[in-house]
């Protein structure tokens, strides 16, 4: 039977490379985003379907989702693709730079995992999460305080998550991104993580950075 993976922040880096990488592993692709003419272009690019919305509003994703589920039918797999992290170091970040961070990076992860969750325990089959991160969560960057803060809150997130979800076999997994790896490098990974070549893998937060930094 096809899987199907729904994947947000489409139109964010390694959205493309993404949703390539699963389409060529014969899964249906469901795009997820807010621009809808961009979206709906990447979309007819790719011979995917998509489903637009305010993924930072809880009802925007409710819906959002329920969109991409008409187009679908199903969904085993959710890709939160969260990879446009924010710069700035501390001294130069004010609150309401943080409070966007957050609201741009975060709550969109909790708002759609909550609606895809949902689906995933009605199917009763498990699946998988997927975080797109940065390998900032693994070391802090006088430069890099917001990018840092975000990665480091979605690596306990991703955490937290995988221990929660444990019991109802679905696997969260978070991709941390270094600046020398490629977006392919970062689909592989992601599809990996996804993928049920997966079957054990929960609660990990995977470095593809090339060794700059290691766990």
């Amino acid at each position: 039977m096809t899987q199907t993976v729904f994947l947000t922040g489409a139109l964010n880096r390694y959205g493309r490379a993404i949703a390539g990488r699963f389409k060529a592993k014969g899964y249906t692709v469901v795009l997820l985003d807010r621009d809808e003419a961009a979206l709906q272009e990447l979309a007819e690019e790719l011979d995917v379907a998509y489903a637009a919305g305010d993924l930072q509003q809880e009802d925007g994703a409710a819906q959002t989702v329920t969109a991409a589920l008409a187009a679908s039918g199903t969904v085993d797999v959710l890709v939160n693709n969260t990879a446009d992290f924010p710069s700035g170091g501390f001294e130069e970040t004010a609150p309401d730079s943080l409070r966007q961070a957050f609201a741009s990076c975060i709550i969109p992860v909790l708002n759609v995992s909550n609606a895809v969750v949902k689906i995933l325990k009605e199917q009763n089959k498990g699946g998988h999460i997927v975080n797109m991160s940065r390998d900032n969560a693994f070391t802090t960057d006088p430069q890099e305080f917001l990018s840092s803060t975000v990665s480091w809150a979605l690596r306990g997130t991703t955490r937290a998550m995988a221990s929660q979800l444990a019991g109802q076999d679905i696997k969260v997994n978070a991709c941390c991104v270094g600046p020398q790896a490629s977006d392919e490098e970062a689909a592989n990974v992601a599809f990996y993580l996804g993928s049920d070549v997966n079957q054990n893998i929960t609660g990990q937060n995977v470095m593809v950075n090339h060794g700059r930094y290691t766990d």
